[in-house]
């Protein structure tokens, strides 16, 4: 929070909003929702009063699967449909995201056929690109698409693939929470 005043002090506007995404994933990470969402919204609060369009529609991604994870399901599309009218064509990361999270929005609508399409391209996204932890979101949207769809199995086969993923980065904090969200979807996934 210290840091993102210190950009707003200097007039780094586009800096200080960019780095809400930095701290609000320590705060999630720190199992502080609450204070990842304000620093979230805080963020694209400094960067839509600036009309700036290159961190907005990531930032506001951030906070949809953020919002998904507490169940805040309609707000969800709204941030996704905010940053799907922002994203720039060539913006890989945020179809990614938008493509795991629509996905999984439409299972929850019982669409799964459209959904199961939607995360699976999100996933294949992944690629062509080298951001590991990225692939982990995309392949953990899927797993929950498998599941709302009744396909547990498969699903628990794509959620192992998303935890080796962080556990191979060491990304202790990151595999530990994706194994609760996991749990909470009632599958099988062992600890590392």
């Amino acid at each position: 929070r210290g840091g993102r005043q210190a950009y707003v002090d200097a007039g780094l506007l586009v800096s200080a909003g960019g780095i809400s995404m930095s701290e609000a994933k320590v705060e999630a990470r720190a199992g502080d929702p609450a204070a990842a969402e304000r620093a979230l919204r805080e963020g694209l609060e400094i960067l839509g009063g600036i009309g700036e369009r290159g961190y907005y529609p990531t930032v506001a991604l951030n906070l949809a699967d953020l919002l998904y994870d507490q169940g805040h399901y309609d707000e969800v599309r709204e941030w996704a449909e905010k940053a799907r009218a922002t994203t720039s064509s060539d913006d890989l990361v945020n179809f990614v995201y938008l493509g795991s999270i629509e996905g999984a929005l439409l299972a929850r609508e019982g669409r799964f056929d459209e959904a199961e399409a939607r995360a699976r391209d999100a996933v294949d996204l992944t690629a062509t690109i080298d951001h590991g932890e990225t692939r982990a979101v995309a392949l953990r949207y899927l797993a929950e698409v498998l599941t709302l769809a009744g396909r547990t199995e498969e699903a628990e086969r794509v959620a192992a693939d998303a935890l080796t993923g962080l556990d191979d980065k060491g990304d202790v904090t990151g595999a530990a929470q994706m194994r609760e969200l996991f749990s909470n979807l009632g599958l099988g996934v062992a600890d590392a």
